[in-house]
């Protein structure tokens, strides 16, 4: 039960630093899009302004669920200049190799957790 209380602690101080970001990058003229994927219901995030916008954790998998994603970036005009990945559970680096593939995009994750997430990008989720 100590754990659960200490996890829960984190992921309450977690969801208020990205509320504090959120909010700061609104102020800024920042948008924000988010796109609920995959059966694990997972939160996929377009941070954009301009013409210029960056993905975050993208958990698309299913085709329909790629093409929701590439038809904001279009309809939008926007230009995907970075991947970034909160951390690598699979519901987060579902849409990875489908987004790598698609977009010519810097790659950013935790040094740590690189290694477990190259070996997940060698598989081809969609042919």
């Amino acid at each position: 039960m100590k754990w659960i209380g200490q996890k829960q602690c984190l992921n309450e101080f977690i969801v208020k630093n990205i509320l504090f970001l959120c909010q700061s990058l609104l102020k800024m003229g920042v948008k924000i899009q988010k796109f609920t994927f995959n059966g694990f219901q997972e939160n996929t995030y377009v941070v954009y302004n301009d013409n210029s916008c960056v993905i975050i954790d993208p958990g698309c998998y299913e085709r329909h669920e790629q093409e929701a994603l590439l038809e904001f970036i279009s309809t939008n005009k926007l230009t995907p200049k970075a991947l970034l990945l909160t951390h690598a559970h699979i519901d987060h680096v579902l849409g990875c190799t489908f987004v790598l593939d698609k977009f010519d995009v810097d790659f950013y994750i935790k040094y740590f957790k690189l290694k477990i997430s190259e070996s997940l990008f060698q598989v081809e989720l969609h042919p």
